[in-house]
This record gives C-alpha cells, structure tokens and sequence, in this order.
C-alpha cells in the first residue's frame, strides 16, 4: 500500500509542480484573470471536449458496456446520496455562504483535475472511467448544481445542451457504439489538442490560486470543515456505498478518485453568477486545491485496499 501512496503522491505533486508554474505566472501578472477565463475557454471547449471524442475511439464488447452502464448510474446514485447529506452541514451560515460551503462539499474539480489524475495513476486506457465521471458531473451539476445556487429558474436547457462537453460525449459515444473511426489527420489533430488538458488545468488552477489571500484562507476553521466533508467524508461514503456492487476493480478505483478531488471550480464560476459569497467560494476552492496534496492518495490507496478485500 505504501507503494501505491507513493506513486498516487508522486503523481499528485507532479500536478501541484504545474500549478506552482501557473500560480508563479499568476503573481507576475504573465496570466491576468482575463486570461485565465479565455484560457479556462479554452480548456472547457476544446481540450476537454478532444480528450472525450479521442478517448471515446476505442473497440467494445457487451460486458464493457454494461460496466460503464453501471459505474455511470452509481456515480448518479452517489450524487444524489451526497445532495441530501451536505444539506446537514452549515445550517448557521447565512444562506448565500451556506449554499456554498453546501455546493463546494458535494461537487468536485472531476474535469481539472479528475481526468488527469485518473491518467496519471490508471494509465490513458482507463481515462474512460474519469471521462464519464465528467459526463455524470455535468449532468447534475448543470442541474441540481445551478438550481442549489441560483434556484430553479437558474435550470437552463439551453445551458445543457449547448455545453459542449456533453456534445462531445454524445458524439463521442455514438461514433464509439457505430465502431466509427476518425480519420488519421482529425484524429491526429484532435489528440494534440486533448493534449493540452492537464497542463492548461493546472496552470489555470495555480493562476487562480495566486489571486486568494492564503493568510486569510488558513485562518478559517469554516473551510477546514467543508473541505473535510469534501475530500474525507464523501470519498469513504463513495468507496463503502460501491464495494458491495461487485463493480470493475479499476473503474472502482478511478470513480473514488473523481469523488475525492477537491472543491470544483464551478464553486466560484456559480457563485459569481448567482450572487453568492464569493469570496467564501475563492477561499474554500483555494484551501481544498491546497488540501488534495494530501487528501488523494489517502483516498486512492483506501480504494485500492478496500477493493482488495472482496
């Protein structure tokens, strides 16, 4: 076990070295927070939506099938299994620093940092599993995410099917199911831009990082708390609530991870929008990113050993 904490932690600083650089061009203004949102653009619309469509070009059997079938509706289970318990934390809390803490608690950075981490540890013949842990995040989050946030009306369908990770997987999924391939070039073509998703993630989440006050972020026992619900709580209710489901050891392994990042990006994105606190989602975005150096390998290893077990 220790060998695979070792790895997972090797894996995660990788990904914390990134960020330095992004946080380092950050502070010197090399990426303004202009930038970031363009380059935020840029990761959500193209590199995303590539790693997707490229990942998705891959041969499948019936039992294949029914495994991503399952692991995509227990991740659904989970989510709706995690709405209702952050609703039993941060009751004290005004309601527009209480929705967030709630919001930053339940939903994870699955595309920054899920789909990268998944490659890294999993290797890029399971980034399928991360893959449709951000179909499955989409979903609700565009969903139940803004209507927690913004109300109901904050519910757009036009928001979710012109999202264009979404549009990817239904592309990407069909064109998987026909046995469609890609020609050489486009798939080329689209492989160098998906290439583009882990480092442009971690250079926006370290530009983002280098705009929070830190000082201010680990004086508050608030967001300790939050990111505990996030990134201790939901990861040991997600491995425990799936190890009786006989589920693939792998895709098992992958979706904890996905459960285990920290606070998602969205965190701050909805509150700016809906007019919540947003400087409690910056500060608690901040600190759980922080946090995750040593949360995920935690996380990884007790999947890798709980699933041993069966």
């Amino acid at each position: 076990m220790l060998d695979r904490f070792l790895v997972v932690l090797f894996q995660v600083i990788t990904l914390f070295v990134m960020m330095g650089v992004g946080f380092v061009m950050g502070r010197t203004k090399l990426i303004t927070q202009k930038g970031t949102t363009e380059m935020s653009s840029v990761l959500i619309n193209v590199a995303a939506p590539c790693v997707i469509l490229t990942t998705f070009q891959m041969d499948w059997d019936v039992q294949f099938l029914i495994t991503l079938g399952t692991g995509s509706l227990a991740m659904l289970g989970c989510y709706i299994l995690f709405a209702l318990i952050v609703r039993l934390f941060f009751r004290k809390q005004d309601e527009d620093s209480r929705v967030v803490l709630q919001f930053g608690s339940m939903y994870g950075n699955v595309g920054f940092m899920g789909i990268p981490l998944v490659t890294a540890v999993l290797g890029n013949s399971n980034a399928i599993f991360a893959v449709l842990g951000v179909a499955v995040f989409d979903l609700v989050v565009f969903t139940h995410g803004a209507s927690m946030m913004g109300g109901r009306k904050a519910v757009s369908v036009k928001s979710i099917v012109t999202n264009m990770v979404l549009i990817a997987i239904v592309v990407g999924l069909s064109c998987m199911l026909l046995r469609i391939r890609f020609p050489q070039p486009l798939y080329n073509a689209l492989s160098f831009l998906a290439s583009m998703n882990t480092p442009l993630s971690m250079l926006i989440i370290g530009a983002q990082l280098s705009r929070a006050d830190l000082k201010k972020i680990f004086s508050q026992p608030i967001f300790y708390a939050a990111t505990a619900v996030k990134q201790i709580l939901i990861p040991v209710i997600t491995a425990l609530v799936l190890l009786p489901l006989g589920m693939d050891k792998t895709f098992y392994i992958a979706i904890v991870i996905v459960f285990a990042t920290p606070a998602a990006g969205f965190t701050s994105i909805f509150a700016e929008r809906y007019g919540r606190n947003v400087g409690y989602a910056a500060q608690l975005v901040s600190l759980s990113t922080l946090l995750s150096v040593i949360t995920l390998p935690l996380a990884a290893v007790m999947a890798e050993y709980l699933i041993s077990l069966v």
